[in-house]
């Protein structure tokens, strides 16, 4: 069953996305300039097989200098613990991967708790031990010499929510609003019956990670809700961050980057490496984040 608006799930999960395997299959070749970040795959008889995540990388648009490169590594905060092993290893073949946290200081990393999130800290732990899957902080290496901060401080994020006259509840109501208004333009949902259902399923793992990675996919219509007119700090304040930090690492001599990043950051990131660093995307990889058939 297809999830046709938003619901409270699809705007929690998307805000964890904003927030915090399998094999890999080879590089495909893009034909958009708008590709997406996440998906749902589906075996020959329709039923779902994976929720993954994309990897794309964008190139000079010149072709020069040869070499460079900067991928952008969609993120999901809580997934299988082989997700995580892949990417630590493929974090080995770069120069730089910036990443993001919101914490009390870029000297202290990794670290949680922060004010502002622990309602979504909440919840991305309920997930951790309903879905039986694992934590993004405590499964990524952050200790290797390549990986760069590149997010705002907690005093950052708290003074750019001031100076934009936001917070925190303004934010996710400002999501719930949007979801309520594709509501009603768009058929019902019966997505939160679907997890009432899944709640009681006999193999409660498995139906609950189907559903929510349904609700996954909802997250591109309320990326863009946070990212048009002037934006906001959970998504474009913090993008902006991210490139700034990406403009000194490449001044560096750096070539090999990678920016890893919420999935739902990217949409936006994408189009700013375009515009901004007259970069294209040429190649799009999937992971699997979590597999929905056990």
């Amino acid at each position: 069953m297809s999830v046709k608006h938003p619901s409270i799930w699809s705007i929690v999960l998307s805000a964890s996305l904003l927030l915090a395997g399998g094999v890999s299959a080879q590089p495909e070749p893009l034909t958009t300039q708008e590709p997406g970040f996440i998906r749902i795959v589906h075996d020959g008889a329709d039923q779902p097989r994976a929720l993954e995540v994309a990897v794309v990388r964008y190139l000079p648009a010149s072709g020069k200098p040869a070499g460079h490169y900067v991928d952008l590594i969609g993120a999901v905060h809580i997934a299988d613990k082989d997700y995580y092993q892949q990417l630590n290893n493929r974090f080995r073949d770069y120069d730089a991967v910036l990443f993001e946290l919101v914490t009390s200081s870029s000297e202290n990393l990794p670290g949680t708790g922060e004010a502002g999130f622990n309602m979504l800290s909440m919840f991305q732990g309920w997930m951790k031990n309903v879905l039986d899957l694992s934590f993004q902080l405590e499964q990524i290496d952050y200790g290797s010499d390549n990986l760069v901060h590149a997010d705002m401080t907690t005093s950052e994020f708290q003074a750019s929510m001031q100076a934009r006259g936001e917070s925190m509840f303004k934010t996710f109501a400002r999501m719930w609003r949007a979801g309520l208004q594709q509501s009603l333009q768009s058929p019902p949902s019966d997505s939160d019956l679907d997890i009432f259902r899944a709640l009681f399923a006999a193999n409660r793992e498995q139906a609950l990670k189907q559903v929510m990675a349904r609700e996954f996919i909802n997250m591109e219509q309320l990326e863009a809700v946070l990212s048009k007119g002037d934006g906001s700090t959970l998504l474009t304040e913090r993008n902006k961050k991210a490139l700034q930090v990406l403009s000194g690492e490449i001044d560096s001599g750096k070539q090999r980057l990678a920016i890893f990043y919420g999935a739902a950051h990217m949409p936006d990131m994408g189009r700013r490496l375009m515009a901004e660093f007259e970069l294209v995307p040429a190649t799009i990889t999937w992971l699997q984040a979590w597999d929905l058939t056990e």
